[in-house]
């Protein structure tokens, strides 16, 4: 993707998660605007931009969320931007979750984005400052039924977002962003299994999914980024604590 906006030029940019199919989104943007990209993840893509710096491990744990944060600086000489866009999902009701799952789910959604924060803001505070962009999620917002373990670790996001914003006023800016659903094979494939379970149609299941929506679309990994982007930037200079909803109106209070 080429803007030739070029908004990020000379800019250090740490990605978590970067593997997946909105981090790589998040990258490739950053980078197609002059951005210097380091990415981390539990794996390595097969094909990675040979500028781009690649950390491989398990950011819950606090020595890989340092060295991560800390060879990103090594690399590049500082770090601007941080996105913590890794993630975990689960699906079941709360008397079955069991411990290893919901450790899970919030060590990669809430401790990692924690602990790579953590590393992040004690470089950022010895610069001129700097920006952190979380991902959060809808189900942070509204709760969806059997995902009790992703709701409360997006919610807690949400929070924390604030909390960071609040403290490191005025040199470090902290927003989230809640995307709405993006249609990748792993959503298409849950509505196939919705389907089957409630005796519908793959078509029909997407398309009540679809009629909730106000703007009558689902998102794309390059919408999210694009307001991940825009939060980064310094057009959005006077935002911070805040969360932007790239759901199509999916949110809209009704």
């Amino acid at each position: 993707m080429e803007t030739g906006l070029k908004r990020f030029e000379g800019s250090v940019v740490a990605i978590t998660g970067a593997a997946g199919g909105l981090g790589s989104q998040i990258a490739e943007a950053f980078r197609a605007e002059g951005a210097r990209v380091s990415c981390t993840d539990i794996r390595k893509p097969d094909s990675v931009d040979p500028a781009d710096l690649w950390t491989v491990g398990n950011i819950v744990q606090t020595s890989d969320a340092n060295a991560f944060v800390e060879s990103t600086r090594e690399r590049f000489g500082a770090l601007h931007v941080l996105v913590n866009c890794a993630g975990a999902v689960g699906r079941s009701m709360v008397h079955a979750i069991e411990d290893d799952d919901w450790d899970r789910v919030v060590g990669v959604n809430l401790t990692a984005t924690f602990k790579c924060t953590r590393a992040a803001l004690k470089i950022m505070r010895s610069q001129e400052g700097g920006v952190i962009v979380n991902v959060a999620s809808q189900a942070g917002v509204r709760v969806q039924p059997n995902m009790a373990h992703y709701s409360a670790s997006k919610a807690a996001v949400l929070q924390f977002t604030k909390s960071v914003a609040l403290e490191y006023a005025p040199k470090i800016r902290c927003n989230s962003v809640t995307p709405g659903l993006i249609e990748t094979p792993l959503v298409r494939q849950a509505w196939i299994e919705f389907a089957n379970q409630v005796g519908i149609t793959f078509e029909e299941a997407r398309a009540q999914r679809l009629s909730v929506i106000p703007l009558q679309r689902f998102q794309t990994a390059q919408n999210v980024s694009d307001g991940i982007l825009f939060l980064a930037s310094k057009e959005a200079c006077t935002i911070t604590g805040t969360n932007l909803d790239v759901s199509a109106g999916e949110l809209i209070p009704r």
